[in-house]
Parts: structure tokens; sequence; C-alpha cells
């Protein structure tokens, strides 16, 4: 499933990993990235473990305003 995301200045089409499976995986084992992005719902915490290339991550609030950005 996919939703619009409004994420500085520009609209982008977001990979929902809305269940355990979706979430644990994400990119992993992924040479490049399959998406333009993962929205994690719900999601306390990330991992990057078996990543092989750099990401940007964002932290949303219920209202998907960014109210943190980690950038590589």
């Amino acid at each position: 499933m996919k939703e619009k995301v409004y994420i500085e200045g520009k609209v982008i089409e977001a990979y929902i990993a809305d269940t355990f499976f979706k979430r644990l995986t994400g990119y992993m084992f992924r040479k490049r990235p399959h998406h333009e992005a993962i929205l994690f719902k719900p999601c306390n915490s990330i991992h990057t473990f078996f990543m092989f290339f750099n990401i940007d991550v964002y932290l949303l609030d219920e209202n998907m305003n960014v109210i943190k950005k980690i950038k590589t």
C-alpha cells in the first residue's frame, strides 16, 4: 500500500510498512532503495542492519508534520 506524503515542500509516494514483517525488513538486503520513502506505522525505533546504502530519516507527528530529521 502507498500513501502520498508532503515533506519539505514536495509530495512523495511512501510505501506503508504497517505490519511487523514490513517494518522488520524495510530496506534490508537491498542494493538500492525500491521505494522513494517508507512510512513505518507505528514506529518507536529504526535500525540500519544489513543495509547497503545511506538513508535520511524524518520523524513525523500524528499530523504528518516533520518534527526532526536525521541526514545520512
